[in-house]
């Protein structure tokens, strides 16, 4: 990072002071600074912290602004002869969630759909323009090759899914984890995360100097840990509305909203899906207690000469008169985990999540009770959806909340489900 100026050291001042308030506001949403015996934030204090939390993150990425249009002003011009100095910062593994840096803490899963992120640094801190701004460097492509420890195998080198197989490098101050295009991005194979370790060595070089020195190229590695956890198995259940008079849902609806919608979320490596059930329901569902009613029996009924172990998943159509789109209960009992959605993505995983035994996170602070105290009403990791390549960032809206869609799920959401297997 060059030299601050003099005449922008106020303004780097400002973001250090910044950056320790939101240090503290991070430690005491999590209640680390607390008494042992003291509880930590409740509902209500945690969505307090929380829009603090926001608005001192968006006061930073201002000031950090600031700080780079005051050090143009206020530095010498960059020598012509500036040459990019590549550098791989981390590899993010993420199958849903993933926590910033390279540690990769977030548990990871065998034989499930991955995406690897090589963040890039352009190296250059002069000012120097090669044509995509300051301090960018445009054209940086590379390859990343996944291979087990054990036995030393590896397939063919991947190449980056971004857009042309390039993206533009930035110095580290603007590097935004959150921005997918400051990372090149790989989708790994499934034969790729079947085993136990695997380690990952990235390449990286500037278009037209592959094999270069001096700054145009680097490489980076890292080495995770892919974590056995079995199938959960569902039962699809297609609802008829009777009273309403509408049709089941297709099973290739039912398919769409299981892979998109909990599958992206939720750790689980695949569902194991039973044959499909056809059921009519008789109570009226324009009302919560025909819902209510409805879900009892799903949970309740005995389907003879037909498998329905796992979660029940109810599936119904749309209908604009329903007063809800989905209610979930876990297993009571000798009661069977299950739940009725209409076919919404998010809303499917939200009831889902139920099963699991989940309660509703505070994100709108309209959820109806029980309240679940283990669960922060906004995520707090980066979320991504990897067969859409969407970031979900932090602060996206809690899947176990009501906030609008898209949720995701926070942390406590992913390890909740992850240790306990409906």
């Amino acid at each position: 990072m060059p030299p601050i100026p003099a005449a922008c050291q106020s303004i780097a001042d400002r973001i250090e002071d910044l950056e320790q308030e939101l240090d503290a506001l991070q430690r005491d949403l999590a209640g680390l600074d607390r008494p042992k015996d003291e509880p930590g934030p409740g509902p209500g204090e945690k969505g307090q912290i929380g829009r603090q939390i926001n608005r001192i993150r968006a006061e930073i990425r201002d000031a950090k602004r600031d700080l780079a249009a005051c050090t143009e002003r206020n530095s010498p011009p960059p020598s012509p002869d500036t040459r990019p100095d590549l550098r791989v910062w981390y590899l993010e593994v993420n199958q849903s969630v993933q926590t910033g840096g390279a540690a990769n803490r977030i548990r990871l899963i065998r034989n499930r759909s991955t995406v690897v992120r090589v963040f890039v640094m352009s190296g250059v801190d002069n000012g120097f323009d090669a044509g995509a701004g300051r301090n960018r460097w445009p054209g940086v492509t590379g390859d990343l090759q996944v291979i087990d420890p054990a036995t030393g195998s590896s397939g063919a080198a991947l190449q980056p899914v971004n857009p042309g197989g390039i993206v533009t490098a930035v110095p580290l101050r603007e590097l935004d984890t959150e921005n997918l295009g400051h990372s090149l991005n790989y989708r790994l194979p499934l034969s790729a995360v079947s085993t136990p370790v695997i380690e990952l060595r990235a390449r990286i070089w500037v278009r037209g100097h592959y094999g270069e020195g001096g700054g145009w190229s680097s490489e980076g590695s890292t080495t995770v840990e892919l974590r056995d956890r079995q199938p959960q198995e569902v039962t699809p259940i297609l609802l008829i509305d009777t009273v309403g008079g509408t049709p089941p849902p297709t099973m290739a609806t039912f398919v769409s909203v299981l892979r998109r919608g909990a599958l992206a979320r939720l750790p689980v490596p695949f569902f194991s899906v039973n044959p499909p059930i056809t059921l009519p329901v008789t109570q009226d569902l324009t009302s919560v207690l025909g819902w209510a009613g409805m879900l009892s029996g799903l949970a309740t009924i005995n389907f003879i000469g037909r498998r329905s172990g796992g979660i029940r998943c109810g599936l119904l159509p749309f209908n604009g008169a329903y007063p809800v789109g989905g209610m979930g209960i876990p297993r009571i009992g000798f009661t069977a985990p299950a739940f009725a959605s209409v076919p919404d993505e998010d809303t499917f995983a939200h009831e889902m999540g139920h099963t699991h035994g989940l309660d509703h996170a505070l994100c709108t602070g309209a959820e109806p009770w029980p309240h679940d105290s283990r669960l922060p009403g906004r995520s707090n990791a980066t979320g991504l959806h990897t067969e859409d390549m969407l970031i979900r960032p932090r602060g996206t809206g809690e899947l176990m909340g009501y906030c609008p869609n898209p949720t995701w799920p926070s942390i406590e959401t992913y390890d909740h489900v992850y240790d306990n297997p409906a």
